[in-house]
């Protein structure tokens, strides 16, 4: 396995790769056909040298730590996608990621301890899970949007995020989801929204609430 360099698969029809199937490998970059639809669990866990993985549009769900401590500098991820735990986890090279519309799932610690910097969820995702940004101590920016009702427990445990995004669609923010984020600085809320339900859920003392329609911060 410490071999492979470089992985095309042309005119091959299969559905899957396989559990562990590449896993601990020196492969740094793999393209897929359209007819594979799941990568399964740990198929790229540990493969450092792992830097390009072309995410097919047939792809429908990526299993349990699929990339866990991979290589991988960037991703684009389609729209459809299942994402399951751990997914990225542990993925310290990983700076850019683009979730696309159409994105319903994000599974628990997905990111957590990735090199991600900034992230927008996209309206789509109807449940992220918690821990799934723990740890991402260079993620500097979020934007969550419209139709996102929940941020979970511990979500943006630990990172580094400056400036966060809320939607008027948020009812409710899990316990510590933005504790230990010494950095953050703003939150822009819409105008009209209930800050209250940020209380106890780690937002320092400093941080200012931001309203869109407004220039003007104000002190929470």
């Amino acid at each position: 396995n410490n071999g492979y360099i470089e992985i095309r698969f042309t005119e091959i029809d299969f559905a899957e790769i396989d559990f562990g199937k590449f896993s601990g490998s020196g492969i740094k970059s793999i393209k897929v056909p359209s007819s594979v639809k799941e990568i399964g669990p740990e198929a790229f866990k540990g493969c450092e040298r792992l830097e390009t993985f072309v995410f097919s549009e047939g792809i429908e769900t990526v299993h349990e730590s699929a990339f866990e401590g991979s290589g991988l500098k960037s991703v684009k991820i389609p729209g459809g996608v299942w994402i399951g735990e751990k997914v990225f986890k542990g993925c310290k090279k990983l700076e850019d990621v683009e979730l696309s519309e159409g994105i319903e799932y994000i599974g628990d610690s997905a990111f957590k301890e990735s090199g991600i910097s900034a992230v927008k969820i996209p309206a789509s995702a109807k449940r992220i899970g918690p821990y799934v940004f723990h740890a991402c101590s260079r993620l500097e920016s979020v934007e969550l949007s419209e139709g996102l009702k929940e941020i979970p427990a511990y979500a943006f445990l630990g990172s580094g995020i400056k400036f966060v995004k809320v939607p008027a669609s948020l009812k409710s923010i899990g316990y510590e989801a933005f504790g230990g984020c010494d950095k953050l600085e703003t939150v822009e809320i819409p105008e009209g929204f209930n800050e209250a339900i940020f209380r106890g859920r780690g937002i320092g003392s400093g941080v200012k609430f931001v309203y869109k329609d407004e220039d003007a911060g104000r002190e929470k």
